[in-house]
């Protein structure tokens, strides 16, 4: 089965979502994975940048995604 790692910022960790729940219940990473039927990990953190992604980049390695998506602002 398809495994997919989306690593990035607030937008990919869905932050959004915590003042808002009642207009978008679910982060992207959610969305896709159940209108896909595939698993997405979420290594989304708010407020982070490229520099401090670096230093989490090990992370990835806890599952065996065949595809990474990155997204930082």
């Amino acid at each position: 089965m398809l495994e997919i790692s989306a690593f990035g910022d607030s937008i990919t960790e869905g932050s959004a979502l915590k003042a808002n729940p009642e207009n978008v219940p679910k982060n992207w990473p959610e969305m896709v994975s159940e209108e896909l039927g595939i698993t997405i990990h979420n290594f989304g953190i708010g407020g982070h940048d490229t520099q401090q992604g670096l230093n989490r980049i090990d992370d990835l390695w806890k599952y065996n995604s065949q595809i990474t998506l990155i997204e930082f602002g």
